[in-house]
């Protein structure tokens, strides 16, 4: 009884060894095509032990999304003007000084009126350009009048001006930044000039109040998404079937929008 037990034990252990060396030899098939040169990319890499428990390692990858964050808005402020010492002030407004110093750009709108006539000069610079984010969040404002002599619109000049319902624009001004009036839910009315070329990507995404507009003879085209969710739109009068309206412009809009030509009506 004894002899067979050890048999059969005997037996397990070769079946055992045989089974490691076949996966041994598999293993070293399976990897004979790599040398050296393919684990070098490895040797930068940290002890994965110094991750520290599942808490620390979470804590961490939180520190990174907040510092990730903090960057993002540094940016944004950058873009803004907060922290450009070319920045200067007049009023209620911060703007900058052309290159050439015959002209100057909007930058921050520090007021808080409700009704905003946006002044022709300021500093004694004409204002040609409302700058990118000028009026960004500024919700409390209802109606914008443009000054004469502005000739474009910066991206997100008016973003999330959430209450803003008229805005007037002067004849002059040949373009509408990306985003412009995006998410001005209450926007239900745009004085459009005849001298109108370009409306920027997702100039008027998410202004839910606006059912109609009318753009002049000198628009050429119109960007992606430009119109994207203006869930009350029903008209929008263009100069003529030649002006380049890309294919999402009217993404999410309804599906009755009446589209015109006015060299055809």
């Amino acid at each position: 009884m004894k002899k067979s037990i050890l048999a059969l034990l005997m037996a397990l252990v070769i079946l055992v060894s045989g089974s490691f060396a076949l996966a041994e030899e598999d293993w070293d098939d399976d990897f004979e095509f790599l040398d050296d040169e393919d684990f070098e990319d490895f040797d930068d890499l940290e002890d994965f032990d110094d991750v520290g428990t599942e808490e620390e390692f979470i804590e961490a990858i939180e520190d990174q999304d907040k510092e990730e964050y903090k960057q993002k808005v540094q940016q944004m402020s950058d873009l803004s003007g907060y922290n450009n010492p070319d920045l200067m002030e007049d009023g209620d407004y911060s703007y900058f000084v052309s290159e050439d110093g015959t002209y100057c750009i909007t930058s921050l709108y520090k007021g808080t009126s409700t009704d905003v006539i946006v002044p022709s000069t300021l500093g004694g610079y004409p204002v040609r350009v409302i700058g990118d984010h000028t009026f960004e969040n500024k919700g409390f404002i209802n109606t914008i009048e443009v000054p004469e002599g502005v000739v474009a619109i910066g991206k997100q000049a008016f973003f999330m001006c959430i209450n803003l319902q008229t805005v007037i624009v002067p004849e002059g001004v040949v373009y509408f930044g990306d985003q412009c009036f995006a998410a001005c839910y209450m926007l239900d009315y745009v004085q459009v000039p005849d001298t109108l070329e370009s409306v920027g990507e997702m100039a008027f995404l998410g202004c839910y109040a606006l059912k109609e507009i009318e753009f002049g003879q000198n628009l050429k085209s119109i960007g992606s998404c430009a119109f994207h969710t203006c869930k009350e739109l029903e008209k929008v009068t263009l100069p003529s079937d030649e002006v380049t309206v890309d294919a999402t412009a009217f993404l999410q809009c309804p599906e009755n929008v009446e589209i015109i030509y006015s060299n055809k009506s």
